[in-house]
């Protein structure tokens, strides 16, 4: 276990201990690490808190609206409820709110990487119009996976297989503070 992962977890057991931490159903983080400084707006995320934080909206049946805003995981931050929203909100981005990155602005936050190489917590981007974030590959010929998508008021918030032919125009990107694990 690395050195940073085994202090945040020694620090959840002493604050846990102390009945200062709620945990919120399916996070491994408090649902107030903000607040106590382990999971902070725009910091480092683990490739699984940010799977974490897509299946929040997945349970919650989040709504696509480009004017409305939703809570993130642990409820204390709001995101655009739209693709690129959704994406922010998973990553931990800042802002937060109508304000937080568009689907033109993520490539800020992200580097490109190879199709092939995708691994969960990434994103697949057409700058300007859509956004999916990646969850696992479903074959072994990395042809076919499963996506987290908030597309369009008839679809809603979506977890699904796709094709990776349906994505050619896209580029994949991957989160510049992102951690494995």
């Amino acid at each position: 276990m690395s050195s940073s992962k085994h202090t945040r977890r020694r620090l959840l057991t002493m604050a846990a201990g102390a009945g200062a931490i709620v945990l919120a159903p399916g996070l491994a983080h408090p649902a107030h690490a903000d607040e106590i400084g382990i999971l902070g707006i725009g910091d480092p995320i683990h490739r699984s808190e940010v799977i974490d934080r897509a299946q929040t909206w997945v349970n919650r049946g989040v709504q696509y609206s480009q004017s409305g805003v939703a809570e993130d995981a642990e409820r204390n931050h709001t995101y655009r409820r739209d693709c690129s929203g959704f994406v922010s909100m998973c990553w931990h981005l800042t802002p937060s709110g109508l304000g937080c990155p568009w689907t033109g602005s993520l490539g800020n936050y992200s580097r490109s990487k190879a199709k092939a190489n995708l691994q969960r917590g990434d994103i697949l981007l057409d700058p300007g119009n859509h956004v999916v974030l990646f969850q696992h590959w479903t074959n072994a010929a990395h042809t076919t996976f499963m996506l987290y998508e908030l597309s369009n008021p008839t679809n809603d918030m979506n977890h699904r297989e796709a094709s990776l032919s349906s994505y050619g125009s896209y580029t994949a990107r991957e989160y510049n503070k992102i951690v494995d694990g």
